[in-house]
């Protein structure tokens, strides 16, 4: 751990003029409790940590573990720099279309969600409400065009699925007794662990508005999430990364992504980890369309707005997006069928079945 810390801090003085404003000894020192308190990233390369520690840098970012901007998270002996709850919410705002605002609802608060265009109602309990058990969290998107809004609430049972199917921290290390993971229900990071999630996967579905060179932060693989190496080169001003390495360069194994193929719509021949991520991904936002959103729709209107958003995303396969905009349909004439119903006494109206 020393040699690394001397490492750390003899490429910032060597750089320092390069990177000054950006990092100092201050940032090292401070990512360096970090990696003591995770060994793995130990393992990692002086040169991935130092990059990363330099990309925190770029978005004002301290990754001290705590402040929950990022993290330095080792993955295949390569120290890499994930986004964090409130890293997360600074990519949205530093978008320039949106912010958001993102709570979790404790045992004892008053919560009434009122649908998805509405605030919703949410009066915190007495007390210390961080000791009670997470009901559920939701987060609102404030769009700053069309002064709007939306609401997405994820009820703790729905966030516990996510957990157990993509959690791969948690299946390695997971389950009632281990309470010191942060996943786990009666863990004091649980809560953060909820507003992540869920804030992750509306940016994912493109509700939330995060540029094409921050995404990358949003998909990076993490201790929880498993995904492809991201290049740190790539969201790096190449003012400073165009001449001499700021610190000696290190095989990573990845040969420059080709700048015909565009980074969000990765090959399966060319990158198979990538794509199984993009599946991984369109599988999640149809899933959320299937249980939050369709369940709602009540006019045509309200569908062609579904199918209209659908239609425009880029995370979702063409399969996918078949089955929501079907779905979408379907809603619209059962809800029709229903008013039909209840406006005839009861009694079906013809040709509605």
């Amino acid at each position: 751990m020393q040699q690394l810390r001397a490492s750390l801090l003899a490429a910032v003085e060597k750089q320092k003029d390069r990177i000054a404003g950006i990092i100092d000894k201050r940032h090292v020192l401070i990512a360096c409790e970090q990696i003591e308190a995770n060994p793995k990233l130990l393992e990692c390369s002086p040169a991935s940590i130092f990059r990363a520690i330099l990309k925190a840098g770029f978005y004002g970012w301290v990754c001290d573990g705590v402040l929950g901007q990022g993290y330095l998270v080792p993955f295949k002996n390569q120290a890499t720099l994930i986004a964090g709850y409130k890293g997360l919410r600074d990519l949205v705002r530093r978008s320039g279309q949106a912010d958001t605002i993102m709570e979790c609802v404790h045992e004892g608060d008053t919560f009434t969600f009122r649908g998805l265009f509405e605030e919703p109602e949410h009066i915190k309990g007495p007390g210390d409400r961080t000791a009670k058990p997470v009901i559920g969290a939701y987060v609102i998107v404030y769009y700053f065009a069309s002064k709007t809004k939306k609401c997405f609430w994820w009820p703790v049972e729905t966030i516990i699925a996510h957990r157990n199917r993509y959690s791969i921290g948690w299946k390695k290390k997971g389950g009632p007794n281990a309470v010191d993971h942060p996943w786990h229900e009666k863990n004091g990071a649980f809560p953060v662990m909820c507003m992540k999630t869920i804030l992750r996967a509306v940016i994912n579905r493109g509700e939330a508005p995060v540029s094409l060179e921050d995404r990358r932060l949003v998909h990076a693989p993490d201790e929880e999430e498993e995904s492809e190496i991201v290049d740190v080169k790539a969201a790096a001003p190449s003012a400073l990364l165009s001449d001499e390495p700021i610190v000696p360069v290190m095989s990573e194994g990845k040969s420059e992504q080709s700048a015909e193929t565009p980074p969000d719509q990765p090959t399966p021949q060319q990158d198979p980890l990538a794509a199984e991520e993009f599946q991984r991904q369109s599988d999640a936002t149809e899933r959320e369309y299937m249980t939050e959103i369709i369940p709602k729709i009540r006019l045509d209107a309200d569908a062609k707005q579904v199918c209209d958003a659908v239609l425009a995303r880029k995370d979702l396969t063409k399969d996918a997006m078949d089955r929501i905009m079907a779905a979408a349909k379907k809603q619209v004439r059962d809800a029709k069928g229903k008013r039909g119903s209840r406006s005839n006494n009861g009694k079906s109206l013809p040709g509605v079945e």
